[in-house]
């Protein structure tokens, strides 16, 4: 930002000898600025620490393609399933350690959830010790009231114990919710600027990173995109709610770009291109159903994904089915097709050196060559429209095949001999002489 500002006031100072603007009372402004930039840098890396803690840190089996369930906080009907999903996000307190094992069992991860931002009324330990909930709260409903931020070493000793039961009851992750107070200025009235409500909601959470992970589990980056770019390394996965009601769903991008899944949700009906998008372009496992975005729930309507389907394998590598049939599927017409290619005329000995069919043979089997080298230096994208863009010729095939092997040749055209001329024969895909 700074290197931009100078550079700027190199092209207006050229400008200024012109007009016989004061010259150097632009330096100063500049100057000055570029100084305030530099200071508001230098605080904000001094109050933050943002660098991963010296403990073991678990590993994590989470991909971008990882499947998910939700059972927390969306209030679905019929619950959201969790066949050929790998992750489940069930609420720490409402689950019992009896239905997590179970799940394990049967090779789920399972995440928990409970908020770390706000005092629900209704848990067990806002109830057994509501004076030190309420001495820190910062706003918001009666019933679920925000934390104020700044106090640091009273939310730590207020999230120790939630954290340390999600490790008694077996959880292998932990989603705190609730941690965008300092996006939240309507709500949350915690006092300062805004550079400063980011510095404490970061500290915040870097001791949440490392505490779990000194615990043994993993931890997910909730509904702080903002806060990305800074702590993405500190964190194992994202969820994010409605991000593109917020157009904040891009702002996840470097928890793909690590290798890590993003889990999120819309509370709205989704269009097959608002799938395609979140998916292939933002690299977001979404859900949506058509509930309620005001509240943040499903309103018992049922979940619906964006992705197909999921399934991974013991070490929970996700894996798209329908992908994979996709490839052996194509991988079988392309071996047909070239082998229809070398049996010109029924034969199955090898061509004879020269003449029209060798070179026949031999150009297709170099556009498959060429075809194959584009695919694998181009990768899958490339080799998706590469082929896009094949089976529209087939459209037009008598065209393409005759252009291929020569058969356009007045002097050959529909004849058998020297060589004879080759069609491709709707709506078979396979080669035949005239």
């Amino acid at each position: 930002m700074a290197a931009a500002i100078a550079k700027l006031a190199v092209l207006v100072l050229v400008l200024m000898d012109a007009m016989a603007i004061d010259r150097h009372a632009l330096e100063r402004s500049v100057a000055n600025s570029v100084n305030t930039l530099n200071e508001r840098k230098g605080r904000r890396s001094n109050r933050v620490h943002t660098n991963i803690p010296d403990h073991p840190r678990p590993v994590s089996p989470l991909k971008p393609t990882t499947g998910w369930a939700l059972h927390a906080w969306s209030e679905a009907s019929p619950e959201d399933s969790v066949v050929d999903e790998q992750v489940i996000i069930v609420d720490l307190f409402d689950t019992d350690t009896t239905l997590i094992e179970e799940y394990k069992r049967h090779q789920h991860i399972v995440i928990c959830s409970f908020s770390a931002g706000t005092a629900e009324d209704d848990r067990e330990d806002v109830i057994s010790n509501r004076h030190a909930w309420q001495a820190i709260a910062a706003g918001g409903s009666s019933d679920n009231q925000w934390l104020n931020i700044y106090e640091l070493e009273q939310l730590q000793a207020l999230m120790k114990p939630r954290i340390q039961l999600a490790k008694r009851k077996g959880c292998q992750g932990i989603e705190p919710d609730n941690t965008d107070c300092f996006n939240s200025i309507k709500e949350c009235l915690v006092k300062g600027t805004r550079d400063e409500r980011e510095d404490a909601q970061m500290n915040y959470l870097v001791w949440l990173a490392g505490y779990v992970h000194s615990q043994g589990m993993l931890i997910g980056l909730k509904n702080s995109g903002p806060l990305v770019n800074t702590l993405v390394h500190l964190f194992d996965f994202a969820i994010e709610e409605q991000c593109r009601e917020w157009l904040e769903c891009k702002g996840y991008m470097p928890f793909f770009y690590q290798d890590k899944p993003v889990f999120g949700i819309e509370y709205t009906s989704l269009k097959k291109g608002a799938c395609v998008e979140a998916s292939d372009t933002h690299h977001i496992q979404m859900k949506y159903c058509n509930g309620n975005p005001s509240d943040g729930t499903c309103k018992h309507s049922p979940i619906k994904n964006c992705w197909t389907t999921s399934t991974w394998n013991v070490t929970g590598l996700g894996v798209a089915k329908e992908l994979v049939q996709r490839d052996a599927l194509k991988k079988q017409k392309r071996l047909g097709a070239l082998k229809n290619a070398s049996k010109i005329h029924g034969t199955t000995g090898p061509p004879k050196k020269g003449g029209q069919e060798h070179t026949a043979k031999y150009r297709i089997v170099l556009a498959m060559t060429m075809q194959a080298s584009i695919c694998v230096v181009g990768g899958a994208l490339l080799c998706l429209v590469h082929r896009y863009f094949e089976d529209k010729d087939k459209t037009n095939a008598p065209f393409y095949w005759e252009k291929i092997l020569g058969a356009g040749d007045s002097n050959t055209k529909g004849k058998k001999e020297d060589g004879g001329a080759y069609f491709w024969k709707k709506p078979k895909s396979s080669l035949k002489t005239v």
